[in-house]
């Protein structure tokens, strides 16, 4: 390579400038999944339905076991593209724990309260 004078400064730097806009679109582009945008966008159950090619249905019954993650906003359910991926990356295993799975975590360590001798008294009758 060689050097530049000072006539051919701008029109060099402004090629470098370009390459290096390039570089960085391509590797957001690696990063995120599409160029220049973010996959953190949320999707409805439409979108979520033509991600996981599963009926509306399936993602209804998946939302009420906790299977897939979701956020609801009143009556409304909303979809992350790229908690959808994750999801399917990690073999659709999800980071909620299931209403089951928290009632047996619940039953293992439940423990109740001794009574008091009021209780008791009030309990039997003497």
């Amino acid at each position: 390579m060689k050097p530049l004078t000072i006539d051919q400064m701008p029109e060099s730097l402004a090629l470098l400038h370009d390459k290096a806009d390039r570089i960085i679109e391509m590797l957001t582009m690696l990063t995120n999944g599409k160029p220049g945008g973010d996959n953190h966008v949320p999707v409805g159950l439409s979108e979520a339905c033509r991600i996981l090619d599963k009926s509306r249905s399936t993602i209804y019954e998946m939302t009420s076991k906790r299977t897939i993650p979701f956020h609801k906003r009143g009556n409304k359910l909303y979809f992350f593209k790229d908690e959808l991926f994750e999801w399917i990356r990690d073999g659709g295993r999800s980071a909620l724990p299931s209403d089951q799975d928290m009632e047996e975590e619940l039953s293992h360590g439940i423990r109740h309260k001794p009574m008091s001798s009021f209780d008791r008294t009030s309990c039997y009758p003497s």
